[in-house]
């Protein structure tokens, strides 16, 4: 990705590649094998990014609205597919949830040839090679940051190489991820502020025996705290 910043210094134009999956493509198009990479083109301004990218594969258009963090760390993002050969009659989020995105230097790729070097892995009681899903309401009657009262929130831990957290409570990776057998709590965060309003850490608190959740703590930016409890699914 590259950034262009435009006369008045805060406005800029985003160009490069953009992968469904993979990297080596971004660097050199005939190393991409499985077509998933296209031409990335958008524009931005302070924090906020907006870009699409085309996968050949998929048929699909990839549109994707980012924020950055003030120290450029990490990026956060929904995800929305514009068109694709499975398309469903129009725009449609992908996942349903918060993408975070992890620079290519932190994982040691700096050429088309080098292969990603993955965090050591935290995954504490979750042993299993899965997906664990939370699905969690605010407790109480007042907003916390960008959580409300009523609406629900799902986040799923997945458990594959690599190891990440992600969902309608924000995206967190490997060396994010941290596990306290003495309280029984799994901990994603604190991170750099991405979202406005996202929390930017988690407390994951767990069944004595298993890995039942009783509630999350979330903390926001600015201190505050809301706790979620498990809520039951759609019938």
């Amino acid at each position: 990705m590259h950034l262009e910043v435009g006369p008045d210094g805060r406005s800029y134009d985003v160009t490069g590649r953009g992968c469904s999956a993979g990297w080596k493509g971004l660097f050199d198009p005939a190393l991409d094998v499985a077509r998933q990479c296209g031409d990335l083109r958008g524009h931005g301004a302070g924090l906020v990014l907006e870009f699409t990218f085309y996968s050949p594969e998929w048929s699909a258009t990839y549109a994707v609205h980012a924020q950055a963090s003030k120290d450029g760390s990490r990026m956060e993002s929904t995800l929305i597919v514009v068109q694709s050969r499975y398309d469903t009659g129009g725009p449609y989020p992908y996942g349903q949830k918060v993408y975070g995105f992890l620079r290519l230097a932190d994982i040691r790729v700096r050429g088309d040839l080098d292969e990603a070097t993955w965090p050591p892995e935290d995954r504490g009681p979750f042993t299993a090679i899965a997906d664990y899903s939370f699905l969690v309401a605010l407790r109480g009657d007042a907003a916390v940051g960008a959580l409300v009262p009523g609406q629900r929130y799902f986040e799923s831990l997945d458990t594959w190489v690599p190891v990440r957290f992600s969902g309608d409570l924000g995206a967190f990776w490997d060396p994010d991820l941290h596990w306290d057998e003495a309280t029984r709590t799994y901990t994603a965060g604190p991170v750099p502020e991405t979202i406005p309003g996202m929390p930017v850490k988690l407390e994951l608190h767990l069944n004595a025996s298993d890995v039942g959740l009783r509630d999350i703590v979330a903390t926001m930016a600015d201190g505050s705290q809301g706790t979620l409890v498990p809520v039951p699914p759609d019938p």
